[in-house]
């Protein structure tokens, strides 16, 4: 049975069977169905355990989620979204490593979830008002997406519409989401939204100020939602880790849509005027009003990390400890928070209240020592010591040997006390570890790692690199240059050896 049938099947048997919940209207009802998820992953194995089915998927998300699968896995990812669709958890884990690079949608359409998807992103102005073929050459271009996957895209009033590999897609903005009468939705928040949304509105800003403004926009598109999951997505490092505290605030909003009414609680309250004074550098004040928040929501971690942040700014480490932990306590989470906080104080010049904050014994105990040597090298190297980040990196390179991003940091510090021969060592070990990774992500290692080489004598290893690059990437500028350089060291070689 095709996968497209078997679909169509088990919508209609989920419709004559009258298994579908109530969908409450967002923020005019509540809606209980809100659950926050770690990663895209994480949002499919909710979806899986709840059973969620419905008309759409409102997909609020800075990606759009969508893939093409090489035909040699299709079958394989057909076959788990039929075992998804029937509830089975651990079937999820067999493909998350796909679904987290940005196929969560494909996944969920194939598994029956939803019929198509709505992508609401933060676009200027109304996408129906853009060149259709914009859209189209975005997925061709840039996304990569096979031309035979890419139909025809429209503009229908103030938004789009197309298909992609099968998948009927409809791209609008907060502003103009309107869904067609009598559908139900899946509302996917990812707040990876937010950050992009930072990056290109002018004047934005993130706090919770903005947040109950987004969610009242939300409410006033009148969706029906069957459920809600909301993506942290602190993992990726892709969300700063002060935006994780508002999964908890959308959870609270959506269940009690009054709370989006002025006045805000006062808890919200104080956290708005902290963020206020975080903005114009009065940390003491902030940390102030934290404090005052948390006695009305103490075992909110958000809050803990928050008021940690503040003492750090305020160069009071030693104080900030106790609300750092405290906050890991309840969310474990915000560990990389901490060392996330630490560095950008050490990047800020406040380097020895960085190093308070990785000096506390909580931290070396849950830890040990060879892990905080760690971050002590990475926090060095943030504060613009490349010495001491090449001291401490290297001291734990024998336990992390396979740790590519401990090396990736490693042969730049080496490069920037120059040590030529330490620098081209760590960038060899890139290649030992993952030349995969190096070929997609950073090809230039080869070109580098080539010149290192002939610096200090290697010109076989340098040969050898340069002609490398030149054959995985043709069409590049660099490679007939890099091709005629090695062909040169190669003749040198010959006249070596003839000798």
């Amino acid at each position: 049975m095709s996968t497209k049938i078997f679909r169509l099947l088990l919508i209609l048997v989920l419709a004559l069977s009258g298994c579908e919940s109530s969908a409450p209207v967002l923020g005019k009802k509540p809606v209980k169905r809100v659950y926050l998820a770690e990663n895209d992953a994480d949002e499919l194995r909710i979806w899986t355990d709840i059973r969620a089915r419905a008309n759409v998927l409102v997909h609020i998300d800075a990606t759009d989620d969508l893939a093409i699968f090489p035909k040699s896995i299709m079958d394989s990812i057909e076959a788990t979204a039929k075992s998804i669709s029937k509830g089975d958890i651990m079937a999820v884990g067999r493909i998350s490593s796909y679904v987290e690079l940005s196929s969560l949608a494909t996944v969920g359409y194939m598994a029956g979830m939803f019929d198509r998807v709505v992508w609401v992103i933060p676009a200027g102005r109304p996408t129906g008002e853009e060149d259709p073929e914009v859209f189209r050459r975005f997925f061709l271009e840039s996304r990569k997406f096979p031309k035979e996957s890419v139909g025809e895209f429209i503009s229908e009033g103030s938004s789009v519409s197309g298909t992609l590999a099968g998948i009927p897609l409809e791209i609008t903005r907060l502003e103009e989401l309107k869904l067609r009468p009598k559908e139900k939705a899946i509302v996917d928040l990812d707040m990876r939204y937010f950050t992009l949304l930072a990056k290109q509105k002018a004047g934005y800003k993130t706090g919770i100020q903005s947040l109950l403004s987004f969610l009242r926009a939300l409410a006033a598109a009148d969706l029906r939602v069957k459920a809600m999951t909301v993506n942290l997505a602190t993992q990726s490092n892709e969300v700063p880790m002060d935006l994780r505290y508002y999964g908890k605030v959308i959870v609270e909003a959506m269940a009690d849509p009054k709370l989006l009414e002025p006045p805000m609680p006062d808890k919200w309250r104080l956290v708005s005027q902290a963020e206020d004074s975080m903005r114009v550098g009065k940390f003491a004040q902030a940390a102030a009003l934290y404090r005052e928040a948390l006695k009305l929501d103490p075992e909110n971690p958000g809050l803990h990390f928050a008021l940690g942040v503040a003492l750090g700014f305020d160069e009071k480490g030693m104080e900030s400890r106790q609300p750092l932990i405290d906050a890991y306590r309840l969310d474990h989470e915000y560990l990389r928070g901490i060392f996330h906080l630490a560095r950008q104080l050490g990047a800020a010049g406040k380097v020895n209240t960085g190093l308070e904050i990785l000096d506390s014994p909580d931290l070396k105990k849950m830890l040990g020592e060879a892990e905080m040597d760690y971050q002590r090298g990475v926090f060095y190297y943030s504060s613009g010591r490349p010495y001491d980040a090449a001291t401490y990196l290297s001291k734990v390179s024998s336990s992390r040997g396979r740790d590519f991003g401990l090396y990736t940091i490693l042969f730049r510090a080496y490069r920037e006390i120059g040590d030529v021969p330490r620098e081209r060592d760590a960038m060899q070990r890139l290649i030992d570890i993952d030349e995969g990774r190096v070929r997609r992500e950073m090809p230039w290692v080869y070109i580098d790692l080539g010149s290192l080489y002939e610096k200090t004598g290697y010109i076989g290893n340098a040969k050898d690199l340069y002609k490398k690059y030149a054959e995985l990437f043709p069409s590049d500028s660099r490679s007939p240059a890099l091709k005629k350089r090695a062909d040169s060291l190669n003749a040198v070689l010959e006249t070596w050896r003839r000798k």
